[in-house]
């Protein structure tokens, strides 16, 4: 008796450590799973769900690729975010690749309470889209983000050659204010929460999509 009274006082020990082990264990899968959401958070800026839905593309859209194309990329979107920056050159990469594979949606996402100059910016590209060069318009904003203020939003538009009466008087009277409130609305509709808030035929994207990973969701839809 007294040797199985040694062995169960052997045995009680060893079994708390083996349940410590266990729990330590389950911590560290825990937190690895908290660690990649966050690693996959910081790919968008204030990033929230979003769902599939049914899009729908006209000829008030701003399009870059061909419009006939297979494939539509919507991106909602604010020039001041560095994750739409970053996600831009991914794009511009992607449709040099997939000329007549891909097109690419641009909608206004302005996200007033980090990003000040981010609406205002909307709708200067706006004002540039009524001259043809929203895209060119768009390509200098992100690519000269830190810059961007209302005189700067003026200078780009003399930089790339519009009729700058034109587009200080259309950028002044908020004439395009409407159209970028629309676009925010419309995207809240559609589940988007942050930026970019995008979606590949319908299937939301999530935030800044490396190319790489948007590649293979291409070369499997095609």
């Amino acid at each position: 008796m007294q040797e199985n009274t040694q062995k169960k006082n052997m045995l009680l020990p060893i079994s708390i450590v083996i349940a410590a082990i266990i729990i330590a264990g389950a911590l560290v899968i825990n937190r690895g799973s908290d660690s990649e959401g966050s690693q996959k958070a910081a790919a968008g800026e204030i990033l929230g769900s979003q769902k599939e839905s049914s899009i729908d593309v006209d000829s008030d859209d701003h399009i870059r690729g061909n419009v006939d194309a297979p494939i539509t990329i919507l991106e909602y979107s604010d020039y001041q975010c560095p994750f739409c920056s970053r996600f831009h050159d991914t794009m511009i990469q992607i449709l040099a690749e997939y000329p007549d594979k891909v097109r690419w949606v641009y909608r206004h996402f302005p996200l007033d309470s980090i990003h000040p100059y981010a609406r205002k910016a909307a709708e200067a590209s706006e004002c540039a889209a009524e001259q043809d060069k929203f895209w060119e318009y768009s390509d200098q904003l992100f690519d000269n983000q830190s810059s961007i203020d209302l005189p700067f939003l003026k200078e780009v538009a003399q930089n790339i050659g519009l009729d700058t009466n034109q587009f200080n008087s259309c950028l002044d009277s908020e004439k395009y204010a409407s159209k970028v409130e629309a676009d925010y609305r419309e995207g809240i509709d559609l589940g988007v929460q942050g930026t970019p808030g995008s979606f590949i035929n319908g299937q939301s994207l999530g935030g800044a999509v490396p190319y790489d990973q948007l590649k293979k969701m291409i070369e499997n839809l095609l």
